[in-house]
This record gives C-alpha cells, structure tokens and sequence, in this order.
C-alpha cells in the first residue's frame, strides 16, 4: 500500500483516537491524503448545521486535517485556509469525467421555449432566495410568456425543492415552470441536456466563498451559457458579457434582466455557449487534471512534494 486516499475524513473521535487511526494507517508505510472540495465549517441556517454542532465535525474535520500527510483542495481560496491546519495542501479543480461518466458528453434537445436550468441540492434555498425579486419581475413580464421555462432540476419532494419551486414560480403563479427529477451521481448531468442556459446563485458567505467553480465547469463541459453570482470564484472563470453573465449580490433584478436578455437573443446565448466551452476545456482539461494528481501521488510517495 502507497496511499490512502479518502474524500473529507476516515474516523471521527476524539482528538487522540483521530491521531491514533492516522498514526496506524502510517506505520503501514503509507501516506495519507484527504480530498476537500468545500469549508467544514457550515453557515447556521445549513440543513446540516445541527448535525455538525451536536457531533462537534468542524473541530474533528479540521483535526482530521492536521493529521494526515496531505490535502487535495479544489480552489486557491480553500487552500488559504487549509494551510494553516496543513501545510501540505495542492490544488486540484474539480472536473467532470466524460470517459468514465456518459452523462458528461453533451447531447442537447431541442425546444421551442429557451429553457433556464438550476442544479443543486437540499442546501441552498438562501442562494436561491437571491432570485426571488427577479422571478417575481419574469413572472409578471407578459411580453415573455409560453417563450421560456424555468427548470428546476434535481427535484425531490421535501421542504428545501418546495422553497425553490415557490421561489421559480413567483409563489406558484409563473406556469412557465418545469422539473428535473433528482439522479444519481453518475445520471444527473443528463439534465443539462434539457436546459439551453444554466443559474448558478451563491450567497456571499464564508462557506459559500470557500466552494468550487464546479458549476462554471459542468456548464462550460456541456456547452451552456452561464447566469452566475459575482463570486470570487465564478469570477476567476466568468468573464462578463463574454463567457458568461455575473450578478452582484445586491442586483436582486439582473436575473430577471439577463434571463429576458437572452430570451430574446439567441446569438448572445450561442456565443457565450461557445467561449465558456473553450475557457473550460483550455483551463479544466479533464486530462491535465488527472495527469495533475497522479504526478502528486508519485511526488508524495517519494518524499519531494512541494505544494502547488
């Protein structure tokens, strides 16, 4: 054995019993290696705060972190704050695997409504609830009606998707609506090909600011243009009005005017399509990617590893 690798943790304990499992693993010869795509820390109003709280997991995680003899993070910004649990942390950007995964190959359908697709999970009604003024302002926009849907897709039928359809549907008022119904891990990208532009909000909070571009990347894999928050790392991707359109936090309509925009402009939404796909495969080549992390693992077995 040359590595153990594990996404976020292997044990959760006491500080001693994470310290000894570790120490274990080690004297085996092996290296330790954790993967983190996201902040262990979750803001109060997370579905899955109280279950951190009451297990004490931002303290184990983080615990967990400083053990282990390196970290994989997906963003400069997560590095910054891993390095001062462990010094021993590389960045490696989150990709789809369209070798591996058939849902990642791009087959879009076609629609005579243009088609606004959001997918996420159960976490993020107060990233969705920044949409709300600009859903009410598309809803009450009569010149775009039976023109478009709004798509909501990793559809499951509990209290955080109703907030969401509430929200798409100006509560329940907007008939330009549709659904995705939830998939697996290897399925849900299949969705993208039912949407011809993709949302992506994000509230400007401490863990929202430490997750990955995925969406910029899983949009520009599948040759949609993007309506995204002005996130700093959204921004290091998304050029505006050029690969992509960015919201401020404090623009509650701009969703409704990018969304009207190109409603009404097909030529904008094919190219930008076009340059997030190029920005996308020139800077998130799956390939280079996975070359990246094997070239780690073989440094770090050999004891030259520099972080990077």
């Amino acid at each position: 054995m040359d590595i153990f690798l594990a996404s976020r943790n292997l044990v959760l304990g006491t500080d001693k019993e994470i310290e000894d499992f570790y120490g274990f693993l080690r004297s085996h010869g092996a290296k330790v290696i954790l993967d983190y795509d996201d902040y262990w820390v979750l803001p109060s109003d997370h579905h899955m705060y109280q279950s951190y709280k009451t297990q004490n997991l931002p303290h184990k995680l983080a615990k967990s972190i400083e053990c282990v003899d390196h970290v994989f993070c997906t963003t400069s910004y997560l590095q910054e704050r891993i390095k001062p649990l462990n010094a021993n942390v590389s960045i490696v950007s989150n990709v789809p695997y369209p070798e591996g995964i058939d849902a990642f190959v791009a087959r879009p359908t076609e629609s005579e409504k243009v088609r606004f697709g959001w997918f996420g999970g159960a976490q993020h009604i107060p990233d969705i609830a920044l949409m709300a003024e600009s859903m009410k302002s598309l809803c009450r926009d009569r010149s775009l009606n039976d023109r478009y849907l709004i798509v909501c897709a990793g559809w499951n039928d509990n209290p955080a998707y109703h907030a969401y359809e509430s929200v798409f549907t100006n509560g329940y008022q907007n008939k330009n609506y549709a659904r995705i119904n939830a998939m697996s891990v290897y399925e849900y990208a299949y969705g993208y090909n039912e949407v011809d532009v993709c949302y992506a909000p994000l509230r400007g909070d401490k863990f929202n600011h430490y997750r990955s571009e995925l969406k910029c990347v899983e949009a520009g894999y599948m040759h949609k243009p993007l309506i995204c928050s002005k996130m700093p790392q959204y921004e290091d991707v998304i050029k505006h009005n050029v690969n992509g359109l960015l919201v401020g936090e404090k623009e509650s309509n701009a969703w409704y005017r990018y969304t009207k925009m190109l409603i009404n402009d097909k030529e904008m939404r094919d190219e930008l399509a076009k340059n997030l796909h190029e920005t996308i495969m020139k800077d998130f080549d799956y390939k280079k990617v996975f070359l990246k992390r094997a070239e780690i693992y073989k440094n770090i077995c050999k004891n030259k590893f520099k972080t990077a």
